[in-house]
């Protein structure tokens, strides 16, 4: 089993290209045969380093390239921009075996008071047969993208004292209706789901998303003049990757 000739070399190159691609290029855990351990990372800024374990589940070997970026969108490596270096940043992983890489942080967070947000891409590229070399063949580099949670030691709360904080207020406009949540910590609220209860039904909010620090996300639902609120229930992600339900107050 082989790579394309000088692959170590021109690997970044291989990868913008296919970033660029639609064709060759998929973003997603569904077609990936490599995995890493755990769906986030969160990155305390006193750690020196962070273990990141990826395994390979097929039986041929892939050649990885992992980099963090200040950018959900995938481009090249060499035009990324983060304060965090990966060691090793290029590794082969043979069939059904772990390697495990170091996720290091090189910048300062004394003047930071609230978490930062940046994105761990890895993409896989498989190997192919010494046989298959001379002909035309489609290979299929696979781009994942997880999201990296650098959060200060000086904060003022703990994760768990940040969802007490959180607040909402409904406001509305004819048949269209808004929910304001308030996001006052310096905490990432990883909502991923929220519905409203009247006490005889439950409406589904939509456009759901993260809340950042000290921001406020509003969504929107359907309603009548006469509805009337009585709970919001959101989910969201913990720092385990457990989506969990949490009562918001009102305001």
């Amino acid at each position: 089993m082989l790579w394309p000739e000088d692959v170590m070399v021109k690997l970044n190159k291989l990868v913008g290209c296919l970033v660029a691609s639609l064709a060759l290029t998929c973003t997603g855990s569904s077609l990936a045969s490599v995995v890493m351990l755990g769906n986030r990372v969160i990155y305390p800024s006193t750690d020196r380093a962070k273990a990141l374990k990826f395994t390979n589940n097929d039986a041929w070997p892939y050649l990885m390239q992992i980099w963090a970026d200040n950018q959900q969108g995938v481009q090249s490596p060499e035009h990324a921009k983060s304060p965090f270096i990966l060691s090793p940043s290029i590794f082969k992983i043979s069939p059904h075996e772990s390697h495990v890489a170091n996720l290091i942080f090189t910048g300062d967070t004394k003047n930071v008071k609230r978490e930062q947000l940046y994105y761990l891409h890895f993409t896989q590229l498989p190997a192919v047969k010494a046989s298959d070399n001379a002909h035309n063949k489609l290979l299929l580099m696979v781009t994942n993208t997880l999201k990296i949670f650098l959060r200060p030691d000086n904060l003022a709360m703990s994760p768990q004292q940040a969802l007490e904080q959180l607040t909402y207020k409904i406001s509305k406009n004819g048949g269209q209706c808004y929910v304001a949540l308030n996001n006052s910590t310096p905490y990432y609220f990883n909502s991923v789901a929220a519905s409203l209860s009247t006490g005889t039904k439950t409406i589904e909010l939509k456009d759901v998303s993260m809340v950042p620090p000290d921001s406020t996300s509003r969504w929107t639902f359907s309603c009548s003049p006469a509805t009337e609120i009585k709970t919001l229930t959101v989910d969201y992600v913990n720092d385990y990757g457990a989506v969990l339900k949490q009562a918001i107050k009102g305001r």
